[in-house]
């Protein structure tokens, strides 16, 4: 399954107040996260991805990525538990003057494999397997 989520990050953003946005996914394996930076942040915004406390992508506790017109696609084996789970997204640009918005996919390979059932209980809340 892939799921594509966006992260706006205001001008002049420090990093010690970071914009962040809480993402929903589906109990599973994190397989891949693409960072995709359009042109126009001059290596000057700022992101990463938190599971609570513990830094999901990428992997230095401390680090974030960067770019101007890039991807950073980056294969996973970062397992997410039920029931729902949730990530942060955060971003900074402490010496922007326009907004930016960095697109984050994520690949997540569903627990049982049933994407169906999976997708399901992430949009409506039913429990797997169709019972409610």
């Amino acid at each position: 399954m892939r799921f594509s989520y966006d992260l706006t990050v205001p001008a002049a953003t420090p990093e010690v107040t970071p914009t962040q946005r809480a993402v929903r996914l589906v109990p599973g394996k994190i397989t891949r996260i693409i960072a995709s930076f359009r042109r126009g942040p001059h290596n000057l915004v700022f992101v990463r991805v938190r599971q609570g406390l513990y830094h999901v992508f990428p992997v230095a506790d401390s680090a974030a990525v960067f770019g101007d017109g890039i991807e950073h696609n980056v294969p996973m084996d970062f397992s997410l538990a039920p029931p729902t789970p949730e990530l942060i997204l955060e971003g900074w640009s402490p010496n922007t003057r326009y907004l930016h918005t960095i697109t984050f996919t994520f690949d997540v390979s569903p627990a049982g494999g049933d994407e169906r059932s999976a997708l399901l209980e992430l949009l409506i809340g039913a429990a797997p397997g169709g019972e409610a």
